[in-house]
């Protein structure tokens, strides 16, 4: 997906987040680690308000009319694994009119986007737009890696990316009935010689686990 249609699309939260005041909280923390699996931390976005300066949002190269949208300012991070920095700075809740997706035959209401920021301090690989979402009224979706913006994958050494990844959501009666997201998604890097068999490496794993309160 073109970066610059999606980060139009968020200037529905950077724009709002210009003008809006400080009103609300949110938490940060660093995640703890269990056997390699993030502890479950919720984090509190700050809501700044109704985002409808973008018209449309676009999906599998299709755009659709946005009707509404909510977009959340938070500091979520994880810096637990591998000297990895992983940030979640944006939420953006967006209802569109309703659509087919072509390549699964499902009908979707709406439209949610993560903004990203990740930095390596050593080769590793992350990979948020094949992570998993799961809405407060029970919707469990995979991301659109293809709608999403391409910038995530292998990371070397002191190399920082950042980008926003989309997932379609079936039902949406209106932004504000999303209450909150838990998004996990892998990451892992060779503890063994690139020499060796492939059989044979040895892998550090890493699972991410965010739970956003909107």
């Amino acid at each position: 997906m073109d970066k610059h249609k999606l980060t139009l699309v968020a200037l529905l939260s950077i724009a709002v987040l210009a003008l809006s005041s400080c009103n609300g909280s949110h938490s940060q923390s660093s995640a703890k680690v269990l056997n390699g699996v993030s502890k479950e931390l919720t984090f509190k976005g700050r809501s700044t308000g109704p985002a409808d300066s973008a018209k449309s949002v676009p999906v599998n190269h299709i755009s659709y009319p946005i009707i509404s949208s909510n977009a959340y300012s938070l500091d979520a991070f994880d810096n637990s694994w591998a000297g990895a920095n992983v940030t979640i700075d944006q939420v953006n809740v967006i209802k569109t009119k309703a659509f087919e997706d072509k390549r699964t035959k499902k009908m979707y209401a709406g439209v949610v986007l993560v903004h990203f920021k990740i930095r390596a301090a050593r080769k590793v690989t992350i990979y948020p737009t094949r992570g998993f979402l799961t809405t407060s009224n029970g919707q469990h979706e995979i991301a659109d890696a293809t709608s999403s913006d391409q910038f995530d994958g292998t990371f070397s050494a002191g190399k920082e990316k950042e980008g926003f990844v989309l997932w379609t959501i079936p039902k949406m009666s209106s932004p504000s009935s999303i209450k909150s997201l838990q998004i996990v998604f892998s990451a892992n890097y060779k503890l063994t010689d690139d020499s060796k068999l492939a059989a044979t490496r040895e892998f550090s794993n890493k699972t991410y686990n965010f739970k956003i309160s909107l």
